[in-house]
């Protein structure tokens, strides 16, 4: 009986080694299981390691950051929607000043003035921005331009798409954090470039000051053999002409002592011109509206400013609307006071034109105040008067010279 017991407990002993080889063979197997301690009869089985799950942080989205894309929208759309209206009230007048007579004109008239001018007046309420948002859109849209340059548009795109997204979202500290990575990437791409390439040749002129220095028999004589050319090849050859004036013009142009060069060429822009002549009949004349534009974007695209380095590029980023929106208001103010506000159209216009070009990677800022050209512009007139208007034909170049004299580059480089 003793022995049938003993060999029992050497059985279990056994078959006890056995399983335990088999677990340590299984675990070794398997990373997991193997990992695990075997328990004693002496040492208690640890518990399961759990690691912590933190949710993550979820920001309250900032509304006043969130509003700033409704506003961009609003900017980028409302000055076409005004200058639409504005068109059609003026259809509307013209149809009553036809169709009436009397004082049952001026009736309507007033109407369509007050409607459209309290529309003017909300669309600037809705648009305008401060200072801080207005920092926000063109961080936006120099991380978009740099993007661009260096991988490619549809880089730009997908750049433009993902911060308008988190803008939306009001989330203020992603787009902070995004933001700092991009520029940071574009600051190291901008930093290679200067040091790698040198900068335009040419020397600060004018003691730093800007100027424009063309004769005004120069400006007479171009315009001529612009219009004869124009006139005698049926509008074929205005590329040509464009190229010739805007030489000319960039020859005696300085901003801040440095002198401007235009390296655009007829060849480049005929192509386009055919285009959009052929656009322009096929919707009615509608597509006129746009050449200007599109003609500026190109001989920006193409002008030069001496000491800078041309690989960052030129570029006009100005919109249709905003131009036609700032030329029906410096009209009605010029007119409204008898041409004594042509000097604010004037600023006005110069004002918008600077912020929206870039030369050589140096955005343009203007400092001109419409008060100091107001005093020089009513003796031009005073002067147009007793020279019984002879004067008047200098007024022009007046305007270029003082336009370019406060004519600022903005500091530090953005890419086109």
């Amino acid at each position: 009986m003793e022995n049938f017991e003993t060999n029992m407990a050497a059985e279990k002993a056994n078959s006890a080694t056995e399983e335990a080889a088999v677990a340590a063979e299984s675990g070794s197997g398997n990373g997991e299981r193997g990992a695990q301690p075997v328990a004693t009869a002496s040492e208690p089985a640890p518990a399961p390691s759990t690691e912590e799950y933190k949710l993550p942080v979820r920001r309250e989205p900032d509304k006043q950051f969130k509003r700033i894309k409704f506003k961009h929208k609003l900017r980028t759309e409302m000055p076409m929607a005004m200058v639409t209206m504005f068109v059609v009230l003026a259809v509307m007048a013209s149809i009553n000043l036809q169709s009436g007579s009397g004082t049952g004109i001026i009736i309507p008239l007033l109407i369509y003035v007050v409607f459209f001018l309290t529309a003017l007046a909300v669309a600037f309420a809705l648009t305008r921005m401060n200072a801080e948002e207005r920092r926000v859109v063109e961080r936006i849209r120099n991380i978009v331009a740099g993007n661009a340059h260096i991988e490619g548009k549809m880089k730009g795109r997908s750049a433009e798409r993902e911060f308008w997204g988190i803008v939306k979202d009001g989330d203020k500290e992603r787009f902070e954090t995004r933001a700092a990575e991009e520029e940071k990437k574009i600051d190291a791409y901008i930093q290679a470039v200067r040091t790698r390439y040198a900068p335009n040749a040419g020397a600060v002129e004018n003691n730093g000051e800007g100027t424009f220095d063309g004769w005004l028999i120069q400006k007479i004589g171009w315009n001529i053999l612009s219009a004869l050319v124009t006139l005698i090849t049926l509008g074929i050859a205005f590329p040509v002409t464009v190229v010739w004036k805007e030489k000319w013009r960039c020859k005696h142009t300085l901003y801040e002592g440095k002198r401007l060069t235009f390296d655009g060429r007829a060849s480049q822009l005929i192509g386009n011109w055919l285009l959009w002549m052929f656009l322009s009949v096929v919707t009615c004349g509608i597509f006129i509206l746009f050449i200007p534009g599109k003609i500026k974007k190109w001989k920006a695209k193409h002008t030069r400013l001496a000491g800078e380095y041309v690989e960052f590029g030129s570029t006009f980023d100005g919109w249709l609307g905003q131009e036609v929106l700032l030329l029906v208001a410096g009209l009605a103010v010029s007119v409204c006071t008898l041409f004594i506000g042509v000097p604010f159209a004037m600023s006005w216009m110069a004002r918008w034109r600077c912020n929206h070009t870039v030369l050589d990677g140096k955005r343009l800022r203007f400092d001109g105040k419409a008060v100091q050209l107001l005093g020089r512009y009513v003796v031009w007139l005073l002067l147009s008067v007793v020279t019984l208007s002879i004067y008047a034909w200098f007024i022009p170049n007046r305007f270029n010279k003082w336009k370019a004299k406060h004519t600022r580059l903005a500091e530090g480089y953005e890419l086109c």
